[in-house]
C-alpha cells in the first residue's frame, strides 16, 4: 500500500489513530491508540479490529463491526463518518470513544484503505459538565446565575488578595420594570431582560463575568479593575441600555438602568463588597432615572 501520509508524524499525534488496508487489516497503530486501548502496535498489526480487539459497540451493546462499521463504510463509499461508540480495552472493560473515519487514497485517487481516529469520550464527564452548565446558567438570559456569581466572586477576591490587583463589582437594576409587565405582559418583560443582558455583555470586557442576580437585577465582576474603570463601565452601561430597543408584538420598549459599583477594600469580604455596590446602586436610583416606554403601532 502507498499511503500519502507520514507514519512518524501520525505517531506523534495526541489523537489515537490507525490505518487499515482494503481488508480492514491494521497496518499502522500510533502510540495514542495504545494508550487508550491498552494494545501495543505489535499486538494488533495485521489483525482486524473485529478480531476480538476493539469490537466497537453502541449504547445498546450492539456490535458495530461488519455492516455497521464506520471504517468499512468509509472505505466502501469514500465518505467520512463520525460516531460515538465503546471499544473493548485490552483489560476487558469498555471505553467510550468519539470516532472519525475516512478513506485513504493513493496518488491517483484510488481508495487503498481507511483511517480511523478516536479520542476518549467520557460520557459521565460530559453529563457532569452539562449539569454544571445548567446549575450555573440563568435559563432566560443565558448569563451566569446568582450561584455562579457568588462562587466566582469568592475566588476573585482570593486571587486579588494574592496578586494585589484591584477588583470591582457592579450592580445594575432596570428602572421602573413593573410597568413593562403591566403594560405589555410578562413576555415583554422577559424580552426586555434578554435585551439588557445582551447589552451588558457587550458593554464590558470578555473576561468580566456578567450574571443575573434575580428579577430585573444584574451583577458584574470586574477583575483587575480600579474604581475609575468601574465608574466608566457604569456610565457606559447606562448609556448603552438607554439606546437599546426591545421590539415585542408591535411595540418598541425602551428602558433605562441604574448602576452602582464598589472596589475591594483591605480586609473586605464578598458580602460587604456587594453591599457597598448595592448602596451605590440605590444612590444612583435616587437621581430618578425612569424608564421611557414608547409603544409603536405596526
Amino acid at each position: 500500500m502507498c499511503y500519502p501520509l507520514n507514519p512518524e508524524l501520525l505517531n506523534g499525534l495526541h489523537e489515537a489513530l490507525y490505518l487499515v488496508d482494503l481488508d480492514c487489516r491494521i497496518s499502522f497503530w500510533n502510540d495514542a491508540a495504545t494508550e487508550i486501548s491498552g494494545y501495543s502496535a505489535n499486538e494488533v498489526m495485521g489483525k482486524r479490529c473485529a478480531d476480538d480487539l476493539l469490537v466497537h459497540v453502541d449504547d445498546g451493546g450492539l456490535q458495530k463491526c461488519g455492516d455497521g462499521c464506520p471504517l468499512r463504510k468509509s472505505i466502501l463509499t469514500g465518505r467520512p463518518h463520525e460516531v460515538e461508540v465503546y471499544l473493548l480495552h485490552k483489560s476487558g472493560h469498555r471505553v467510550a470513544v468519539s470516532v472519525r473515519t475516512m478513506a485513504v487514497r493513493d496518488g491517483v485517487g484510488n481508495i487503498v484503505g481507511g483511517l480511523e481516529a478516536f479520542v476518549h469520550c467520557d460520557s459521565q464527564t460530559r453529563r457532569v459538565n452539562e449539569l454544571e452548565t445548567i446549575a450555573f446558567t440563568d435559563p432566560l438570559t443565558g448569563l451566569a446565575n446568582r450561584h455562579c456569581f457568588e462562587t466566582r466572586l469568592s475566588r476573585a477576591i482570593h486571587d486579588a488578595r494574592i496578586t494585589q490587583a484591584p477588583l470591582s463589582v457592579i450592580v445594575i437594576d432596570v428602572n421602573d420594570f413593573k410597568p413593562v409587565n403591566d403594560n405589555f405582559g410578562h413576555g415583554a418583560g422577559d424580552a426586555v431582560l434578554v435585551t439588557v443582558a445582551r447589552t451588558l455583555r457587550e458593554a464590558v470586557r470578555g473576561t468580566d463575568l456578567v450574571a443575573r442576580w434575580g428579577g430585573d437585577e444584574f451583577v458584574i465582576i470586574l477583575e483587575t479593575a480600579s474604581a475609575e474603570v468601574a465608574n466608566r463601565a457604569c456610565d457606559r452601561i447606562r448609556a448603552l441600555v438607554r439606546q437599546a430597543r426591545t421590539h415585542y408584538q408591535g411595540n418598541e420598549i425602551r428602558v433605562t438602568v441604574s448602576a452602582g459599583y464598589a472596589t475591594l477594600a483591605d480586609a473586605e469580604n464578598d458580602a460587604s463588597l456587594f453591599q457597598r455596590a448595592d448602596r451605590d446602586l440605590y444612590r444612583d436610583k435616587s437621581l430618578s432615572r425612569t424608564a421611557a416606554l414608547i409603544p409603536i403601532t405596526t
